[in-house]
């Protein structure tokens, strides 16, 4: 109860004095920790579990390997996915996924690459890792690939799935791909964009240099545009010359911020 509260050192005195420490109690304050942090505190009560001769569950290695790929502490993790195939358990679903997902998070893709292949039924969490990872280090055809198969398999994309389309092709300057994506998201699967989808759309017309469809993606949006929208494109008017459209994106961090305009100017150096 306390660990699901996000009261953890309440559920911390509750364990310590418990007279016997079992498996599930020390998997309730592993699972803790790997929700509400701290996190290197996982792997800490990993290791007091194992010298306690209390032997992990599927879900005792799971926490541990979301905990690892959240610090980026692949060798721990991959230490841990030793003694899992020593177990026989790299075949459990929800093990397989977690992974995927930790050596994707640690940018180790051909790792993840090579489990996400053993895997029966890889859920959408795994398919969006692999495209992110690909994207990322700018294998676009490898990641697109992944969402054509994510639909073969009749596997449902998310939110996350869009998002990671998008910074795929941000990151390899598709942009007419990058707005087929988007108006897929919304007319094909009925998702909403939100703010980080926006983002996402202005730094791929930002990276681009399309900074005329930038300025009317930002007039199209439904709400004023976020600073995080606006600095990528502001960034990108410098590089690109563009006056006009820089100008108008200053002032608009300016109304947002008045504040921050000095600071905007030393950060970006733009000069009109």
């Amino acid at each position: 109860m306390y660990a699901k509260c996000d009261t953890l050192l309440e559920a911390r005195l509750v364990f310590e004095s418990l007279p016997v420490k079992d498996v599930i109690s020390w998997n309730t304050l592993i699972a803790g920790y790997t929700e509400y942090g701290p996190t290197p505190k996982v792997l800490l009560c990993f290791e007091h579990m194992q010298k306690a001769n209390v032997q992990p569950t599927v879900v005792s290695f799971t926490c541990c390997l979301k905990a690892c790929g959240i610090t980026g502490a692949i060798g721990k993790g991959r230490r841990i996915h030793n003694v899992i195939l020593q177990k026989g358990w790299e075949f459990d679903i929800s093990i397989g996924n977690t992974l995927v997902d930790m050596y994707g998070k640690c940018s180790s893709v051909q790792e993840a690459h090579q489990v996400f292949d053993h895997l029966s039924t890889p859920g959408v969490a795994a398919w969006n890792t692999m495209m992110k990872g690909y994207g990322l280090i700018h294998d676009s055809k490898k990641a697109l690939s992944f969402f054509n198969g994510m639909l073969g398999q009749g596997v449902k994309p998310n939110s996350i799935t869009f998002l990671c389309l998008l910074l795929t092709c941000s990151h390899n300057n598709l942009v007419a791909k990058g707005q087929e994506y988007f108006m897929m998201m919304i007319e094909q699967f009925g998702i909403m964009p939100s703010s980080d989808h926006f983002c996402c759309m202005a730094d791929l017309f930002s990276r681009s240099g399309s900074l005329i469809e930038a300025e009317k993606f930002l007039e199209a949006l439904p709400c004023s545009p976020s600073k995080d929208i606006c600095m990528p494109l502001l960034s990108a008017c410098r590089m690109h010359a563009e006056i006009d459209i820089g100008h108008k994106c200053f002032e608009e961090l300016v109304y947002m911020d008045p504040d921050c305009a000095s600071s905007i100017c030393f950060n970006v150096k733009f000069t009109c």
